[in-house]
């Protein structure tokens, strides 16, 4: 039988809980931002995060992409130091480039543009009138966040279960014997909707439908069959014979 520190629990619930506010109120942030970036005005004097910054950029190299495989993205390595700090941070930047037409032009010592808004790199201009989009997109990364932040508290809302559940029934220190808390159905439902729009999300990019319905499905099919087993599981109601 699995044992557990309900103390460790709590604490890992409480940062959890923390992880998903921030990205949440991230996401909320981005929702009041412009999605379309033709709404944003570029920088004419002092570059700041709230207009389009564009500069010079060098491809140094293409680097690994561990979801390449699932969800077609690439990733490179760009020297951004000819860019105003204030917009840029590093000389060096790695941009990620969902997968979409054009994407197979990028080449190691390239040169190209790379447009900033909000300190991020959104846009890469090619010398062909290309224009990549970045998962750093408003369109792309703040739905992203929010299905993340969805999934987060899930598992935020499952560990302080657990916590709370054996801490108080036996120590809230020592090792204890594993006992599933009441109520865990909610945490799971979240968890796994959440994972699934994000995957789904990062997957189709600027689309927003596929992940909605996907996120709903995912929670519809799991809720169903956890409440059926929980059905199943539960005495016979009194006063009923056969």
């Amino acid at each position: 039988m699995r044992r557990v520190r309900p103390v460790v629990w709590l604490v890992l619930g409480a940062a959890a809980v923390a992880g998903s506010a921030v990205l949440g109120a991230q996401t909320v942030a981005d929702l009041v931002r412009p999605t379309e970036l033709t709404e944003v005005a570029a920088c004419t004097g002092a570059a700041s995060e709230d207009c389009l910054a564009r500069g010079p950029a060098t491809v140094e190299r293409e680097t690994r992409s561990r979801f390449r495989w699932l969800t077609g993205e690439r990733r490179w390595s760009l020297n951004v130091s000819a860019i105003a700090p204030q917009v840029r941070g590093n000389d060096t930047t790695r941009v990620t480039v969902p997968e979409q037409h054009g994407q197979d032009q990028i080449r190691d010592g390239m040169q190209l543009t790379a447009v900033y808004y909000g300190g991020n790199p959104v846009l890469l201009e090619l010398s062909s009138d290309t224009v990549l989009e970045t998962e750093q997109h408003p369109r792309r990364s703040t739905f992203t966040s929010g299905y993340l932040a969805i999934g987060l508290l899930g598992m935020s809302v499952f560990a302080v279960q657990v916590g709370w559940h054996n801490g108080r029934r036996r120590s809230w220190w020592r090792r204890v014997d594993y006992e599933a808390p009441n109520g865990g159905l909610i945490s799971a439902v979240l968890f796994f909707a959440g994972m699934a729009g994000m995957v789904t999300q990062s997957a189709v990019g600027a689309s927003r439908w596929p992940a909605v319905v996907v996120s709903l499905a995912v929670a519809g099919v799991l809720g169903g069959l956890l409440l059926l087993k929980k059905r199943r599981k539960s005495p016979a109601e009194p006063g009923i014979s056969s």
